[in-house]
């Protein structure tokens, strides 16, 4: 009897014993929670992966866009390419460029022929009306474009001259708002602009601080002052979207983190030079 009993009690040790080294080893191979993050595509999929999309630009904007011709091939280089190239690769897309006049961009938008516009545009009360903006990424100077033999350097100076802008620019707009009496010819493109004030067409260009400073290493006749501005909303670059566009709010995200890690300043710091960092 007692042999018995001290086999049962044997017998209940070691069932005892193998539920807990299973109950262990059930344990084990449970994977922690990071774990199941890591394993779990979803979590880890970027906000626009596996979407392609369309990206206009007018590329006649240094720093910002321009034409680069290497072996016969165009590239579109600048500041808003690189931080698209580096949205694409932080969100997941892949993207295709459409160079266009200036004054096209926003009607490209609105007709759903481009997804966004990132080609140093400015979220305007009127465009504002045809498409939604990001945060603005950067507020650039405005400066006045002269021939070194008619320098003509402050609005006083500017006044009831033949000003030559970028047709469908803010400068066309801040020209005939702020230069008084002045004669405002607005036409495609600025290289354009900076022709026609070497061809004595115009007393004086309005352009971008920065695009006015690449243009002027170009043309040593030429010099660049920088006009005190409304450093407002208005007066800055931002991205264009479809109107109530998802991706307005996914690049935003993007955008405010690029802003706070010093990754924006580290484009602009390349492209336009410290003194415009944020």
């Amino acid at each position: 009897m007692k042999k018995f009993k001290k086999s049962i009690i044997i017998g209940l040790v070691l069932i005892l014993m193998m539920s807990m080294v299973t109950g262990c080893a059930q344990k084990a191979e449970e994977p922690a929670p990071a774990e199941e993050v890591a394993n779990n595509p979803e979590e880890n999929k970027r906000p626009l992966e596996g979407q392609h999309l369309r990206y206009a630009i007018n590329a006649t904007f240094p720093p910002f866009e321009s034409v680069q011709i290497v072996n016969g091939k165009t590239n579109f280089i600048g500041m808003d390419l690189e931080l698209v190239e580096y949205l694409s690769e932080q969100l997941g897309f892949t993207y295709e460029i459409t160079d266009m006049a200036f004054a096209g961009l926003v009607g490209a938008i609105q007709s759903d022929r481009a997804d966004f516009v990132c080609s140093g545009i400015s979220p305007t009360a009127e465009r504002l009306k045809n498409v939604d903006f990001s945060v603005s990424y950067f507020y650039p100077g405005i400066a006045t474009v002269s021939r070194k033999d008619m320098p003509l350097t402050t609005l006083e100076e500017l006044k009831g001259k033949k000003i030559v802008v970028g047709f469908g620019t803010t400068y066309e707009m801040w020209a005939n708002d702020n230069i008084a009496d002045a004669e405002v010819l607005a036409i495609d493109g600025t290289p354009a602009v900076i022709q026609e004030l070497l061809n004595k067409r115009g007393d004086a260009a309005i352009l971008d601080a920065n695009q006015a400073a690449e243009f002027v290493k170009q043309n040593p006749d030429l010099q660049f002052d920088v006009l005190e501005y409304d450093k407002s909303r208005e007066n800055s670059f931002a991205i264009a979207f479809q109107k109530d566009s998802e991706l307005t709010e996914i690049f935003n995200a993007e955008l405010n983190k690029m802003l706070e890690n010093g990754e924006m300043d580290k484009l602009i710091i390349k492209w336009c030079g410290e003194e415009f960092a944020q």
